[in-house]
């Protein structure tokens, strides 16, 4: 898509323009992601721009009191027979304690700058879990990272550290980097 054309019709609305251009940009991006060369402004975008500005408040106190969890998505050895590694994924409620949808969070959490942020805070309590869990039969946990932290000159130092701090073996972690990722990088 070379262009796009995002349409807000002004109808007297009390809109400073700094609300215009935040509401130009979302709506650039909205359609950058559904692929639609035009996007008209309408409640049903207003409610799309709304619910992103609250996810990314949520995940911005969630950052910081720590409200992130990982689950373990088990993987199993067709060989051996059994549960020998996992995946983690993170996952996150909103203040009522609702979950939001991974995929809704993550897009977010790319495009406001906070997708390492929460891949740290991934990082960390996965290698809490594996410190505290030692007698789980697990052959390693898995972690996603971002490019931007395969590029950090600091990952590996940091990767090492946790490991360190909670004793765990070097082979117990993987990291993996986002398919997301990969694929929008072959589409340039």
């Amino acid at each position: 898509m070379a262009a796009c054309t995002c349409e807000l019709i002004w109808n007297g609305q009390a809109w400073r323009a700094n609300t215009i251009i935040e509401y130009l940009e979302m709506m650039t991006g909205m359609s950058r992601s559904i692929h639609n060369e035009r996007i008209r402004f309408n409640q049903e975008v207003i409610g799309q721009i709304e619910r992103a500005k609250n996810l990314e408040a949520i995940m911005r106190t969630s950052l910081k009191e720590d409200r992130f969890s990982i689950v373990l998505q088990p993987l199993y050895d067709c060989g051996a027979g059994e549960f020998s590694s996992g995946e983690a994924l993170v996952r996150l409620n909103d203040f009522d304690g609702n979950a939001i949808p991974t995929g809704e969070f993550i897009d977010i959490a790319e495009k406001t700058g906070l997708l390492d942020d929460i891949s740290w805070v991934v990082l960390d309590k996965v290698c809490a879990f594996l410190g505290e869990h030692r007698e789980l039969p697990l052959k390693s946990v898995s972690i996603n990272l971002s490019l931007q932290q395969f590029l950090n000159p600091s990952l590996l130092t940091r990767i090492n550290e946790n490991l360190e701090r909670f004793g765990i073996p070097r082979g117990k972690l993987k990291i993996e980097i986002t398919e997301r990722v990969i694929f929008q990088e072959l589409s340039y």
